[in-house]
């Protein structure tokens, strides 16, 4: 018994892995793990969505790790609960959120501009702004890492635009990237 799951110690291993012990949202492992099932998958389409929460690193290191994990928890059932079951959530890296919509981008569009305005609204302070990107699965990728890198591109250009609206003033911004609706 390894005194965490009163399973074997292989199996607190995977669970550690599977679930970002902060925000107790899905881990990056456990995005890529789904990633790859669901371009496996026959099915529906599926968006991957990459949240950027700028600024929550620079709250970390001014406010304590206590506070920063304070806020990325609080931040992550807000997440959880704009998407209101319509896709899996993860926390992928420190700063970043993540879902995967089962849904068509015309109909995960509207969950995910919830998710991010929830964010903004609700859970984020004022410095701290939300942007996101999107891969459309199959369409645009054949694996997790092309997802992943498809998504965080369309993220960058998402700030980009923000940046270009708002030079040099942090702000809650919601950016569609150009051509996005012709990726729709």
């Amino acid at each position: 018994m390894d005194g965490i799951t009163g399973g074997d110690p292989g199996e607190s291993r995977r669970a550690v892995s599977e679930v970002d012990p902060i925000s107790l949202l899905g881990s990056r492992g456990q995005l890529i793990d789904d990633l790859e099932l669901s371009l496996e998958a026959d099915g529906p389409s599926r968006v991957l969505a990459v949240f950027d929460l700028a600024g929550l690193y620079e709250y970390r290191t001014v406010h304590g790790v206590l506070a920063g994990d304070d806020l990325t928890d609080r931040l992550a059932r807000v997440f959880v609960r704009a998407m209101k079951n319509e896709g899996r959530c993860y926390r992928s890296r420190q700063d970043e959120l993540c879902a995967i919509v089962d849904a068509p981008a015309d109909k995960a569009r509207p969950v995910l501009d919830a998710a991010a305005a929830a964010l903004r609204e609700e859970g984020a302070p004022s410095f701290v702004t939300v942007s996101f990107g999107m891969a459309f699965l199959p369409r645009e990728a054949s694996d997790p890492i092309e997802a992943l890198t498809i998504a965080d591109q369309e993220l960058a250009v998402a700030r980009r635009g923000r940046e270009r609206r708002q030079p040099g003033r942090a702000h809650l911004g919601l950016t569609m990237a150009e051509g996005d609706a012709d990726r729709l």
